[in-house]
């Protein structure tokens, strides 16, 4: 592990790019009180603020953080450094991992094939993967994507794992001959290795490699350019270095990882504007169905009739959240990533017809980006609805 470079006392504020779109002509249809408009200066201002006071305890890696509403990005903006070493700045086009959010970008190549009446979810794996290990029993594309399938997750230094694998079913090896944790339906253990089995499948049914059938079928339909696979044997234009924050020397370092094993579960590098055209496209069925959306969305039952405890449905998770001191209780789709050198907080609002994507190039950033992410739920519904 390389130590790059010590923290100063105080982090080293920069800003390089501010978008913003003008809110004016948002359809308000979906707010739930009468809205106000604003100026889009204004709009700027308030959340650049919030972005500022995040990115203080980051220490000068990178924030980056983009709002949709309506079917439009309606701000981003973004602080800090994608080479802390070289101070490069970062800048909206700026990649970084989103770790298990790649759940979620999988879950609607899911949805594309159940809408298609080419995937069954209640079918077994083994109907779609011929040589699966058949000394398993029966395990449910379902319970695959909800979690309760039994097969395990990490061990040992596997987070770390700095392979490259060059297939699928090359890097399933990892896994795959290992006894499950449980009846497959009975218990809830989240394993990002159901979403390599899952990636398997896909490519089975499509017939296509796994990263080109993102691509086709849901990277470019919505014109997310800046999204793709985190290659780690090729050159990806803009991505940025990814950084871990040791505590007790007070530095950062850099760990090389290479996520060739879970593409389809950790695997994929973005940018908040992409992860909102996303968002959006989800609330406003563009790529699916209100139907199949529905069924994503729908935390899985375990075999016991019981919903299972993180309430994930297939490839998200479903509660509620409550904002302005618990003034306003509301529903919350999402899913948070965690990866090496970076954090992932992606958050859907049905009821505002929101999207919001944070992006960080640091790891052990979730509390932070969590906060920043209601504040601006919170700043942007408030700017536009009459309390």
């Amino acid at each position: 592990m390389r130590v790059i470079q010590k923290i100063e006392n105080q982090a080293f504020h920069l800003t390089l790019l501010f978008a913003a779109i003008s809110l004016l002509s948002l359809n308000t249809c979906n707010l739930r009180k009468t809205s106000k408009k604003a100026n889009s200066s204004s709009y700027a201002k308030g959340a650049l603020k919030i972005l500022e006071n995040t990115h203080t305890g980051l220490n000068s890696t990178a924030i980056s953080a983009a709002v949709g509403i309506d079917n439009k990005i309606v701000w981003a903006n973004v602080l800090g450094f994608k080479d802390l070493e070289n101070r490069v700045p970062a800048d909206l086009e700026t990649k970084f991992r989103i770790g298990s959010t790649s759940k979620a970008l999988t879950s609607v190549a899911i949805g594309r094939l159940i809408q298609e009446d080419r995937l069954d979810l209640d079918a077994s794996v083994q109907v779609y993967l011929k040589d699966f290990d058949k000394s398993k029993p029966k395990i449910t594309i379902r319970q695959l994507a909800s979690h309760s399938s039994g097969i395990r997750n990490y061990k040992g230094n596997e987070y770390e794992n700095n392979t490259q694998y060059n297939s699928i079913k090359e890097s399933m090896e990892v896994f795959l001959n290992d006894t499950l944790l449980f009846k497959p339906g009975t218990k809830f253990n989240y394993s990002t290795y159901n979403y390599t089995v899952l990636s398997a499948v896909i490519e089975y049914i499509s017939q296509q490699n796994f990263l080109d059938h993102m691509k086709k079928r849901v990277f470019m339909p919505l014109k997310m350019n800046n999204t793709t696979g985190d290659y780690n044997n090729k050159l990806v234009e803009n991505r940025a270095k990814f950084y871990v924050w040791k505590t007790a020397e007070k530095l950062f370092a850099i760990t090389e990882v290479n996520n060739s094993y879970k593409w389809a579960g950790g695997g994929f590098i973005s940018t908040p504007s992409d992860m909102v055209k996303f968002g959006n496209a989800l609330l406003n069925n563009k790529l699916i169905n209100p139907a199949v959306t529905k069924r994503l969305f729908q935390p899985q039952q375990l075999s016991d009739g019981k919903i299972n405890s993180m309430k994930y449905g297939i490839g998200w998770r479903n509660d509620s959240t409550s904002l302005f001191n618990g003034r306003i209780k509301t529903q919350l789709i999402h899913h948070p990533g965690s990866s090496i050198g970076a954090t992932s907080i992606f958050l859907l609002l049905p009821e505002y017809n929101m999207t919001i994507s944070i992006l960080s190039n640091r790891d052990g950033a979730y509390a932070d980006l969590t906060k920043c992410a209601y504040l601006l739920a919170e700043y942007f519904i408030e700017s536009r609805v009459v309390k």
